[in-house]
């Protein structure tokens, strides 16, 4: 009596092949038993071209790689412009086995070194006001010198920062 129910079971399931899956925005394989891990993109959707309307921008299951050296390099010059040397200091001392990583942390904790020091002769300058002069300079400078070589990390490059006093190595 089982092998019936089950017989009708298996007769009643869709043939394998591909489905659309609504909550992922693809199409997934369904192998006449189970659904499987293998994923396409929407009907519709050019190959190798932008997703098709209504499907997400990053494909499920994809995402950053936290461990990615070029990711790690590139987020602690983008969070030296916030968090000034706070982010260059964690990632040289928890990172420092990995030496693409190390000289983009040491480099940027130098670049925060050279501001700091600029920063504080320029509030001294603020008293005769050419400081005033100097600080703008100063802020769009320091914004600059951490976007190269953030770019340059994305890139998987290393980049040495002008300007900046070599202290860290």
């Amino acid at each position: 009596m089982d092998e019936t129910n089950d017989m009708n079971d298996e007769a009643s399931l869709p043939p394998a092949g591909w489905y659309p899956d609504e909550n992922a925005g693809m199409q997934r394989y369904w192998d006449g038993a189970e659904w499987t891990d293998q994923v396409a993109p929407p009907i519709g959707a050019a190959p190798g071209g932008p997703p098709a309307p209504g499907a997400p921008a990053v494909p499920a299951g994809a995402g950053l790689d936290a461990t990615d050296p070029k990711l790690i390099a590139t987020m602690t010059h983008v969070l030296g412009i916030f968090f000034s040397f706070v982010p260059a200091l964690i990632v040289y001392l928890v990172k420092s086995d990995d030496p693409f990583i190390r000289h983009h942390a040491a480099q940027a904790l130098n670049l925060e070194i050279t501001l700091w020091i600029a920063w504080i002769i320029t509030v001294a300058l603020f008293f005769v006001l050419i400081g005033f002069l100097i600080a703008p300079f100063l802020l769009i400078g320091g914004i600059v010198l951490h976007v190269l070589p953030a770019m340059r990390a994305n890139k998987g490059e290393y980049y040495n920062i002008p300007l900046t006093i070599p202290i860290i190595k």
